[in-house]
């Protein structure tokens, strides 16, 4: 299902809410358009915007955050703030845009949660230093003509937005490295395993 044509932002965090983040979608026509692909044929509902949800099968995800697939909401960096609350417990009241945080080398508040990991020569991963929760995924030179990106897992969407039907990955990415049951997994689903109750939301 694709993204409202509208404006609207969405809103989420790591675990601890000692930092949580912005993302203003601009209208439909106001999105970034995939540079390198010839749209000009395709209607206009069906070309490649940004941002959108997809699902990442790369090795590197997948062994940096423990799940067998990511669920990326890829965004430019230009869509996303972030407001971090600082090591001493004082909540900030400031919005701090991501082209000011990544690249990381150029961000100098070591007083907040906000922690780095370079999983490779290229790119960053975004966690919280407090609870761990990882956050996003970022390439620190993105290939000519694309902007600045930033890719924040879905999973740290507030679920008041999460709910939305919208967020529905629209495109997967990686599958030529994909494990092959965990592509079918994602998707055809666990062909009718039992589900249950409880399990992990006891609190």
């Amino acid at each position: 299902m694709p993204l409202p044509d509208h404006a609207f932002i969405v809103h989420g965090g790591c675990n601890c809410r000692a930092i949580r983040y912005k993302v203003d979608v601009p209208a439909l026509n106001d999105r970034f358009l995939h540079p390198t692909k010839d749209q000009s044929n395709v209607p206009e509902d069906e070309k490649i915007r940004f941002p959108m949800s997809l699902i990442c099968h790369c090795n590197d995800c997948r062994t940096s955050s423990g799940a067998l697939v990511n669920y990326a909401f890829a965004c430019l960096n230009s869509y996303v703030s972030f407001k971090l609350e600082s090591r001493n417990g004082k909540e900030s009241k400031e919005w701090i845009p991501a082209a000011d945080i990544f690249p990381p080398a150029e961000f100098k508040r070591s007083d907040t949660f906000l922690a780095f990991y370079h999983s490779s020569t290229v790119i960053t991963r975004s966690f919280c230093a407090r609870c761990g929760t990882s956050l996003t995924y970022n390439i620190d030179q993105m290939p000519a003509p694309f902007p600045p990106f930033l890719d924040i897992w879905t999973g740290t969407i507030d679920r008041e937005d999460l709910e939305k039907d919208w967020l529905i990955p629209v495109r997967h990415c990686w599958i030529d490295v994909e494990v092959p049951w965990i592509g079918r997994m994602a998707c055809e689903g666990t062909g009718g395993a039992p589900r249950h109750t409880g399990g992990s939301d006891f609190a």
